[in-house]
């Protein structure tokens, strides 16, 4: 599979797009792009903001396209047109959070996202790289935060498959510079991040395979600083704790989701119910390390504090689904009541639960009172949970 991999640009077939179905470059602007100087500020604020807490892009890289975006040969590759925009339409739809009237950067912000969205189809027909999964991801995130989740579930979708196929699920660092394998990494977690919680939330089946990748987690220490968020003086290692709760949603659905879990004996659903509380209490204890909510937000705002708080949410909301698996094992356990021996001692273990994730639903309602802090389109980014 990696040498057919490294083969394929090797054979024109394998990028055969008829012209008549290629889109005119001219044509994909909905919105013209704003001046240099406009664009090369939007970037600056996009990369001291949200890439800092999700490192997409690669800011050396991407610069050095902006410039030659405005030079005498701009890069015509729909994936950087699509990357572009979605860096655009973010850094806007941020100004607008932060105006009382922001209708006219929210426009602009919708214009560049219809500028990415021009060339969506040439990425299924023309071969993949690592910008065209970025863009698609960076279209997914911008749909998070909206009211219909549809485009979300589909441009992630996307996203993963174009990941997998310039191989992103594989620990493949030959020939790479250590800048690149750790962009490449990032990305494919990004993918999977929204993947494993899209599967959790929706009980949809994922596209990525939890027993079909080696991908190292991202560094809990990266040499650049992204995906470090300080939090009041703490230094919070939020895009690897980010990883690793993806894993614990994938684990849990992969447990307790699935239509085997419908065949599964009493014990074995309560022992998954056991290890699925464990792995959420055991990534609590790193996250709450250097975190306190109450603490926290006692002051607004730092802009990455919406990050945590939306992660600290997500976290309340996947251990308050264990409740409704707790209500399965007991109607397992009072259709098998004769036969279990150790009946008190597994009905003890399900009322602990029961009992514990009641109070995480109750602490995820305390939460809510700080949604409104980062303006409306954090209200759905959280309450897609």
């Amino acid at each position: 599979m990696t040498a057919s991999q490294k083969t394929a640009s090797r054979w024109q077939l394998s990028s055969w797009y008829p012209r008549i179905l290629q889109g005119d470059p001219g044509q994909r602007a909905f919105q013209t792009l704003p001046p240099k100087a406009t664009t090369t500020q939007l970037v600056s604020e996009y990369f001291g903001s949200f890439n800092r807490a999700v490192p997409l892009f690669d800011e050396a890289t991407f610069t050095r396209l902006v410039d030659k975006q405005f030079g005498w040969n701009p890069d015509e590759n729909p994936s950087w047109w699509a990357s572009l925009n979605v860096v655009l339409a973010i850094s806007y739809r941020e100004r607008a959070q932060k105006l009382p009237d922001g209708s006219e950067e929210w426009q602009k912000s919708m214009g560049h996202i219809r500028n990415a969205l021009n060339v969506i189809v040439e990425f299924f027909m023309c071969s993949a790289d690592l910008l065209a999964v970025q863009a698609m991801l960076g279209l997914a995130l911008l749909f998070r935060s909206t009211p219909n989740p549809q485009p979300l579930f589909m441009f992630a979708a996307a996203a993963m498959r174009l990941s997998q196929s310039i191989g992103l699920h594989r620990n493949q660092t030959s020939g790479l510079s250590p800048s690149h394998v750790e962009e490449r990494r990032r990305t494919f977690w990004i993918a999977f991040i929204l993947d494993a919680d899209i599967s959790h939330r929706t009980g949809r089946p994922p596209v990525q395979d939890v027993n079909d990748f080696d991908t190292p987690l991202p560094s809990k220490f990266p040499h650049d600083g992204l995906g470090i968020l300080d939090v009041h003086g703490a230094h919070l290692d939020y895009f690897h704790l980010l990883a690793r709760f993806a894993l614990i949603q994938r684990g849990l659905y992969d447990r307790l989701y699935t239509v085997n879990v419908q065949t599964k004996a009493t014990r074995d659903l309560i022992q998954e119910l056991k290890t699925s509380e464990e792995d959420l209490l055991g990534w609590r204890t790193s996250f709450a390390k250097h975190y306190n909510p109450q603490i926290a937000f006692s002051n607004a705002s730092d802009y990455h504090l919406q990050h945590v708080l939306r992660l600290d949410f997500a976290y309340h909301c996947c251990y308050a689904k264990l409740y409704q698996l707790c209500i399965l094992a007991r109607r397992s356990m009072a259709q098998a009541a004769q036969g279990l021996e150790d009946f008190p001692a597994l009905d003890k273990v399900i009322n602990n639960i029961l009992v514990r994730s009641l109070e995480c639903a109750r602490s995820a309602i305390q939460l809510i009172k700080h949604v409104g802090l980062f303006g409306p389109c954090f209200v759905w980014y959280v309450y897609q949970n």
